[in-house]
């Protein structure tokens, strides 16, 4: 098992034998940087830039190539020269480097740093379009960010593009590396069931049902949760009895302003609670609310200021609340 200490001397000599075009039989050139090692959480931000840079420090034709994605632009996800010699191994320098970026992303994914984040997947995929992980994950990072249908759509044509990738990878291109093989595998999937549910959800069940067949599902939820009509939940008997009573523009201007200021995107309430964008729950934790006791009634903070104004208005207009409730259960989402 190799060590970041390890692994750092390892590419000393590895880079020197990449520059010489030594065969790397006897020392697999970039392998010390496993999948294990790339997602420890032990590995800087710093040392992956040293890496990088050590790279393109020694293979000249990369550097240029980098120099040439940067000026082109980097949003574009045009595929550059070579690229369908890439192999998906650690013994391919490009593979390496599209690797390490990814590692890189999810360091400032984690420092919600959403503009590095996305340009850096963006370059691991210029070093290689073969990779499933870097589109899917760039597709996530597009998704969770779009403010609009068409920022929307640009995301599912990422995942496509995913799913596409992944179902032309062969045996050839991981070089009998089979983790490589069913990790891209894996992330193609994820894709697919992405774009699934986009579809059923814009009344697009027909398409979504192909792919989900084709998956070896047999069983899905229905349209009718997945993409109701708001008049499916207004029909309803003249005799019945209220079951949702709504209070509009119950708190003033002032205190909504102030949560959406407490809960912006770059507030230090996600860092603190180490908040998966992806997945919409804390990496320490998984999901988590927090308890207000109404018993005690002591508010120590804007949140619970709040939950009292709303009791002390819903225990008028519903007075059992009084007896029946103990405490309040609070928590929030970042979607």
């Amino acid at each position: 098992m190799f060590t970041i200490n390890s692994c750092h001397s390892f590419v000393g000599k590895i880079i020197v034998a990449l520059g010489l075009g030594l065969i790397f039989e006897e020392m697999n050139v970039l392998s010390c940087i496993s999948s294990n090692l790339i997602n420890s959480s032990s590995l800087t931000n710093e040392q992956i830039i040293e890496w990088k840079e050590n790279i393109l420090s020694y293979l000249p034709s990369l550097r240029q190539l980098f120099t040439k994605w940067s000026q082109r632009g980097k949003k574009d996800l045009k595929i550059p020269p070579g690229s369908q010699d890439v192999v998906l191994s650690f013994t391919d320098p490009r593979y390496v480097l599209s690797t390490l970026c990814i590692a890189q992303s999810k360091i400032k994914l984690r420092e919600r740093g959403f503009d590095e984040c996305e340009a850096l997947l963006r370059e691991s995929y210029m070093w290689c379009p073969k990779s499933v992980e870097t589109l899917f994950l760039l597709a996530e990072i597009l998704r969770i960010r779009s403010t609009h249908q068409i920022a929307l759509d640009d995301a599912m044509s990422v995942y496509r593009k995913a799913i596409i990738v992944a179902g032309a990878i062969t045996n050839k291109d991981v070089t009998g590396e089979v983790d490589c093989l069913v990790n891209n595998a894996s992330f193609g999937k994820e894709a697919a069931c992405k774009e699934a549910l986009y579809l059923l959800q814009n009344s697009r069940s027909c398409e979504a049902d192909s792919i989900l067949k084709a998956m070896g599902f047999r069983w899905r939820i229905s349209d009718k949760a997945l993409n109701y009509e708001l008049s499916d939940f207004i029909k309803l008997s003249p005799n019945h009895t209220p079951l949702v009573k709504v209070f509009d523009d119950f708190i003033e201007q002032t205190q909504l302003l102030r949560l959406q200021y407490i809960f912006r995107s770059e507030s230090p309430f996600w860092l603190e609670h180490d908040y998966d964008e992806f997945e919409n729950f804390s990496r320490k934790v998984g999901y988590f609310s927090y308890l207000y006791p109404f018993r005690e009634r002591c508010a120590g903070n804007f949140i619970e200021q709040l939950i009292d104004a709303i009791y002390e208005v819903m225990s008028k207009e519903v007075p059992d609340l009084i007896e029946a409730t103990t405490c309040k259960l609070s928590f929030s989402h970042c979607r």
